[in-house]
């Protein structure tokens, strides 16, 4: 319709005006978040959306309780909402990143209709059903920005989650989120396991000399 282009014109102008002096610092946390607003503006376009959210990623670390806290978002949370989406066909609505149209949203009773839910916000994208619409997961992600943060501090964290996982899904599902968690494939890649080749003792990624031959184009 053509009084949503000029919707999303109108949103999209208050969106530059508000992100103005982020825009030109590339760097800064409101650039990357500008495009984000834009692609659940742009989502919104479609008539059948009632719902956007975007995958989950951390940056800004600089301890490394922050570093883990963001790899863990970037590597099995925001992974996993793509995954659910894709392969399961569910709705992995995150708190951090949730949209909703204003009759979808007076439809499910409002906010104040899931007091007692712990994840209130995947009970609300479960409770969409296909009359009200669809939920749309964007491209984007939207970032957190962890800073400073113990290795205790985020151990107890997702310590905590791990249980509520494990009691809120069945052990099938339990064991399969092991597949999204980069560990163990993050301390393979930085391990120094050796592998003998030709004699030579080198690292399971480096090079084998055959395959240095073969990059400088010699043969043998």
């Amino acid at each position: 319709m053509p009084w949503q282009g000029v919707g999303f014109l109108v949103v999209s102008g208050l969106l530059v005006a508000v992100s103005w002096r982020s825009l030109g610092r590339p760097s800064a946390h409101g650039c990357p978040r500008f495009f984000s607003w834009e692609a659940i503006a742009a989502l919104f376009e479609d008539g059948q959306v009632a719902c956007v959210t975007n995958p989950v990623s951390g940056t800004g670390h600089r301890s490394l309780g922050a570093l883990l806290d963001n790899l863990h978002l970037a590597a099995s949370v925001g992974l996993g909402q793509v995954a659910a989406k894709v392969f399961a066909k569910r709705n992995l609505v995150v708190g951090k990143s949730m949209a909703l149209r204003r009759p979808v949203l007076q439809a499910l009773g409002g906010f104040h209709a899931f007091p007692d839910f712990l994840a209130e916000d995947y009970a609300i994208g479960c409770a969409i059903s296909p009359s009200l619409g669809r939920v749309a997961v964007a491209r984007l992600p939207v970032l957190n920005v962890a800073v400073e943060r113990s290795v205790n501090s985020f151990w107890g964290r997702y310590a905590r989650w791990s249980v509520i996982h494990r009691t809120a899904v069945t052990p099938l599902t339990y064991l399969a989120q092991a597949l999204l968690n980069p560990w163990p494939l993050s301390l393979l890649a930085v391990a120094e396991i050796k592998i003998k080749d030709q004699g030579r003792i080198t690292g399971l990624f480096e090079p084998t000399p055959r395959a240095r031959r073969a990059m400088r184009g010699e043969s043998g």
